[in-house]
């Protein structure tokens, strides 16, 4: 389990280094898209540990908690809307800002020429 937790924080330490290393004081258009898409890689990551994790983990716990054979509880029954809605809230927001991230990568170069 930790190194599910481990490849999304390296993978972003790794693009913050080469951020850092290839594009220092880069006040370009192509440096303002970048950072458009490094902030929003970064908001990405922080969405999916504080929102998604946590919420992936109570309905992996309520999953274990119930027997495949008996009923759901009423308690069970009245979490899982919410918990179902936040996942999906979680994951629509995460993808967004990735694809954020993914364009500003890909149209970085491009952009001086937008402007």
């Amino acid at each position: 389990m930790a190194d599910r937790t481990a490849l999304p924080l390296l993978t972003v330490l790794s693009g913050i280094y080469l951020f850092a290393v290839l594009h220092p004081n880069d006040s370009s258009a192509g440096g303002l898209v970048l950072k458009t898409g490094a902030i929003a890689a970064l908001l990405s990551l922080a969405i999916g540990f504080l929102l998604g994790r946590p919420t992936g983990l109570k309905l992996a716990n309520l999953n274990q908690q119930s027997s495949p054979a008996a009923a759901p509880s009423p308690d069970m029954l009245q979490q899982m809307p919410g918990l179902l809605r936040r996942t999906v809230l979680s994951s629509r927001l995460t993808a967004a800002l990735l694809g954020i991230a993914v364009l500003s990568m890909a149209i970085f170069r491009y952009a001086g020429a937008m402007i």
